[in-house]
């Protein structure tokens, strides 16, 4: 997926294999990184497992409720190749 974040909104999600615009209500399950960190921040009782990006620390990684996935619960989020488009 190719998001584009504009002001901490989730501007596009564009899906790359096929270059499609992924529509809300879709998008909306897609966030930014600054989303990313508040749920870091303020976990309302989730167990969490983060890693960060070592150059920029950015979390590439949040993996919540890792113990709930064998049941069909919890979600991971990845980011990947990051940059700022001005």
């Amino acid at each position: 997926m190719k998001i584009t974040v504009r002001a901490d909104t989730v501007y596009s999600v564009i899906r790359i294999s096929d270059n499609s615009i992924i529509p809300y209500p879709g998008s909306k399950l897609y966030m930014s990184v600054n989303s990313l960190f508040g749920i870091i921040q303020n976990p309302n009782g989730d167990s969490l497992i983060v890693t960060y990006d070592p150059e920029y620390g950015y979390p590439d990684k949040v993996d919540i409720n890792p113990q709930m996935h064998p049941v069909d619960g919890g979600v991971i989020y990845f980011t990947s190749n990051l940059r700022i488009i001005k």
